[in-house]
């Protein structure tokens, strides 16, 4: 598959054989840096076996694309977690088991 873009302040967690990308920023104009900030709300997935991307299937309503968060594993569980200003502060909380990515 198709490798994510550069990235800058993503969250990257190892579950199993499988290292899972998300957010962070990267840029409109590609490998440089403008003020055009793009946040990939995208889940991207790196086999640690093979070195292939791919992109994993997720239901539901996921995050939208971010900077500066947080992310685990606990029992193959993939645990989200963002803090947002816009006005107010909003804590969230994804969670999306593992086993279930294709």
């Amino acid at each position: 598959g198709q490798p994510p873009l550069w990235r800058d302040f993503h969250t990257a967690v190892a579950i199993d054989s499988k290292m899972y990308i998300f957010g962070g920023r990267s840029d409109h104009t590609g490998q440089f840096h403008s003020t055009r900030d793009m946040y990939d709300e995208r889940l991207k997935a790196l086999d640690l076996r093979t070195g292939e991307w791919s992109d994993p299937i997720c239901n539901g309503v996921g995050p939208t694309g971010r900077r500066s968060h947080s992310a685990c594993e606990h029992f193959t569980f993939y645990h989200f977690f963002s803090v947002e200003v816009c006005s107010l502060v909003f804590y969230k909380f994804f969670l999306n088991d593992s086993n279930k990515f294709a």
